[in-house]
């Protein structure tokens, strides 16, 4: 925008100035999960994203959808941890946060989070930490995940040993992180935060 100063003097004389003033949005967008941020799903069964929703404090919910993006899949075929990633950015560039949403396909044995096959400790850990297994699993595969999704460790064909397996993470950010636990049985979902 251009503004303009005008005076004018007792002779009739007359001076002008202009200012130009530019309004900068500089607010991103925000966007949410619709539904868990963890979904179990059973192996070889139907998974239904339940979306996001997304607003802005300028730009309407149309002007957005352009700038929507999804990406990740999910193979309910294959047990495993799965991410899906969602953000929205508006017509000027500014972009929400990227949101994750975690998909565990598992089996009849080990179905995901809310089962006691298996405990962290200690939690929340320094980035060392046991998991410990409640059944007689000789062998476990651990992958660790944080929560953009971004696998930070992952750990094959461990022995158990008196009932459970060291994890150390090394010089990870604190924060907190989706461990996937995969055995012969299945596959099981613990939530670990590293605190430093």
């Amino acid at each position: 925008f251009t503004l303009t100063y005008t005076a004018t003097d007792g002779s009739g004389n007359v001076g002008t100035a202009t200012r130009a003033v530019t309004i900068v949005k500089t607010t991103k967008p925000m966007l949410t999960l619709v539904g868990n941020t963890i979904d179990n799903v059973l192996l070889n069964q139907t998974w239904t994203d339940a979306g996001v929703s997304y607003s802005d404090n300028f730009y309407s919910f149309a002007q957005l959808t352009p700038g929507f993006t999804k990406t990740g899949t999910v193979n309910t075929a294959v047990a495993n941890i799965y991410t899906v990633k969602y953000r929205v950015c508006d017509p000027i560039g500014n972009c929400s946060d990227t949101v994750t949403r975690f998909v565990v396909v598992g089996n009849n044995g080990i179905s995901g989070m809310d089962n006691n096959a298996f405990s962290i400790y200690p939690n929340p850990s320094n980035g060392r930490f046991a998991v410990v297994s409640n059944n007689a699993v000789q062998h476990m595969t651990i992958n660790v995940v944080n929560m953009m999704g971004q696998t930070v460790r992952t750990l094959n064909n461990l022995n158990v040993i008196n009932g459970q397996v060291e994890v150390d993470l090394g010089e990870v950010a604190a924060g907190t992180y989706m461990v996937s636990i995969i055995t012969n049985d299945g596959l099981a979902v613990k939530r670990i935060v590293v605190a430093h």
